[in-house]
């Protein structure tokens, strides 16, 4: 009777492996591994899909070593599944095999489930998906197939999309990184996957930033500062909130929301910005206030003013002011007047021509001041003192007749019927007719003096 024995394709393979020992126990190197291990020990794959299997060369301390030979790869029943020279396990129907990796006589197998394939992934998160800096979370995958069923024993693949801001292990543990922000964790088996948010946070306000730091305002300029924090690691903290303070609220003071208001004086003033109450995180930025631009034109002392016909001004002074009054150096100043018949000016002095108003305006830089001056005629020349009057100094010596004037001997009158020389009015002199002129003042609509002279001379005294 005869038997037949049967040798699966495993046993094969570790003679062959046991062959190539015996002829290869003068080599040092293969002397030097001790055993061979596969990654990972049980694989469960879906009919059609793949997994890649490692083998790993070993000596006995558990130090690896590099492969000096092709590593034999051979499957216990190709039917279920099959394995490439390099490892890579396909599934060929549902079942349960096992595959072997051969190397110089040490071989090592390892558990092949064919199952369903994975149709849906879900990804879970143990707790919040938002994590503070250096935080943990366990994120958990769980696969169905077509029907709905729990998928076990499937290889899983995490990873993530910024390392910088989280890791993820082989294992779905998240780690955050130090960049705050949002990054996508994915889970793939069986080239099915799906991903979830995790959220890194900064840490605590640990600076407080002012922009700009430095900056020149005019006077009563204005300028909005704004703050921004940032934790240990310089990730933004967002949320945050300010108190604004000034350190010379004379020279520029700050509103709530960072605007800067510069005052009337120069100097400097330091402006801070805090976070988290008295003790809290602060920046700070200098804000310097400089006189200017011109703003404005002044005439010292500017009042209306009266001249006369060719008299002359006592010298104005024009200043160039900024909006908070402070006086500007270097500014040409342009006098001009708005009727040169009536008066003129030269560098702020002003001389009056004719009777009359002007303007004299004094500008520069589009600003300007004005002054009004009215222009009036000079006032008569007075009248003689030595005028004599009537009566005075006409006669001889004495002031009475002459001696005998009196009527002629035989009582008439001199000859011709007329008084004696001497006798009756006074000749009409020069000095005379000016006495005789009365001078009056008015003053007419326009704010001007005009002179009006009546002759009071009789028809007589020309004749």
């Amino acid at each position: 009777m005869k038997r037949t024995i049967r040798i699966s394709p495993l046993a094969v393979a570790a003679l062959v492996a046991l062959t190539a020992c015996d002829s290869s126990t003068s080599d040092p190197a293969s002397a030097r591994v001790s055993r061979v291990r596969i990654e990972p020990q049980l694989t469960t794959i879906g009919v059609g899909k793949n997994s890649q299997l490692e083998a790993r060369l070993e000596t006995a301390a558990g130090v690896p070593v590099a492969a000096e030979d092709s590593i034999l790869w051979t499957t216990e029943d190709g039917l279920i599944a099959t394995i490439s020279p390099a490892g890579l396990v396909t599934g060929r129907k549902i079942g349960t095999t096992r595959v072997a990796a051969n190397y110089r006589g040490l071989s090592a197998i390892a558990d092949i489930v064919v199952a369903a394939p994975v149709q849906t992934v879900t990804v879970s998160v143990s707790g919040s998906s938002t994590l503070a800096i250096g935080a943990t979370a366990q994120l958990t995958a769980r696969l169905r197939d077509s029907s709905g069923n729990d998928l076990t024993g499937r290889s899983i693949l995490w990873a993530t999309a910024d390392s910088s801001i989280a890791k993820v292990s082989a294992a779905g543990l998240v780690t955050a990184g130090t960049t705050a922000g949002t990054v996508a964790i994915t889970a793939t088996s069986e080239g099915v996957s799906r991903s979830t948010n995790i959220t890194v946070q900064a840490g605590a306000v640990a600076f407080v930033t002012v922009a700009p730091a430095e900056a020149s305002l005019p006077v009563l300029g204005t300028r909005v500062l704004t703050a921004s924090a940032t934790d240990a690691n310089r990730n933004a903290v967002t949320g945050a909130t300010f108190t604004w303070s000034s350190s010379a609220a004379t020279v520029a003071s700050v509103s709530s929301n960072g605007t800067v208001t510069a005052g009337s004086t120069q100097g400097t003033a330091t402006i801070t910005a805090r976070s988290g109450g008295a003790n809290g995180v602060t920046g700070t930025a200098v804000i310097t206030v400089t006189i200017g631009p011109l703003a404005r034109i002044q005439i010292t002392g500017a009042q209306p003013q009266t001249l006369s016909v060719d008299s002359t001004s006592q010298q104005f002074v024009a200043r160039g002011l900024d909006a908070g009054g402070n006086q500007l150096s270097g500014v040409t100043i342009t006098w001009s007047s708005s009727d040169t018949g009536v008066a003129t000016v030269t560098n702020g002095r002003i001389t009056g021509i004719t009777a009359g108003t002007a303007i004299i305006t004094a500008s520069s830089g589009g600003f300007s001041d004005s002054v009004t001056v009215t222009v009036v005629a000079p006032p008569p020349p007075p009248p003689d003192d030595d005028t004599p009057g009537e009566g005075d100094g006409g006669g001889e010596p004495g002031g009475g007749e002459e001696p005998g004037s009196g009527e002629e001997p035989g009582g008439g009158e001199e000859p011709g019927g007329g008084e004696a020389p001497g006798d009756g009015e006074e000749p009409i002199t020069l000095d005379f007719l000016r006495n005789e002129i009365a001078w009056k003042q008015s003053e007419t609509q326009s704010g001007l003096t005009r002179l009006e002279g009546h002759n009071a001379i009789r028809q007589s005294a020309f004749s």
